[in-house]
């Protein structure tokens, strides 16, 4: 029990007796991270009948390092490409595969050959924890297009048949 003893929290309606129903209980665990527990009277309500007990924990939150990941997107395709096709030919060329062990050795090969071509030609991204990820640099163009045409249609406002507004329809459509 954290709430210090003999402080009441709850007035009884019939005498104006101040008893103590209310407990606060806090794991064994958590009480490391206990700052203070105690009642707060001056933050009582009109009508209320229990006092308000306010308890403060202070609770570290860890923040991980996000993952890094490539941005396949600003891929160097020809670079990627030079380095496949290098990478491909220097792997040992062999007869049919005849075992379960030369296949694994196969698809360990081409794996690590992908991998380098990767790593040299993808850059790594380090994205913010707020953007999204379906969100391109593309829909940036079309979303200042129609910023721009939006603001023009609004000065032509008063002209309901005027181009600008037929223009910002059919870009918001294709938005």
């Amino acid at each position: 029990m954290i709430l210090p003893p003999a402080i009441p929290t709850y007035q009884v309606p019939a005498s104006g007796i101040w008893t103590r129903p209310d407990n606060v209980f806090l794991s064994e665990e958590a009480t490391h991270a206990l700052v203070s527990c105690d009642v707060t009277p001056e933050e009582m309500v009109n009508g209320a009948d229990h006092i308000p007990i306010a308890t403060v924990l202070n609770l570290r939150l860890l923040q991980s390092e996000p993952p890094r990941r490539r941005n396949f997107r600003l891929t160097e395709w020809e670079t990627f490409s030079e380095k496949l096709a290098k990478g491909l030919e220097d792997m040992p060329t062999t007869q049919e595969i005849t075992s379960s062990l030369q296949l694994n050795k196969a698809v360990g090969d081409i794996t690590k050959t992908i991998q380098q071509a990767i790593e040299a030609a993808v850059p790594i991204s380090k994205p913010c924890p707020f953007s999204k990820k379906w969100w391109t640099s593309e829909l940036s163009v079309m979303k200042k297009k129609i910023n721009r045409l939006s603001a023009r249609a609004y000065k032509f406002r008063a002209v309901t048949d005027h181009d600008v507004h037929t223009e910002l329809r059919k870009e918001r459509a294709i938005y």
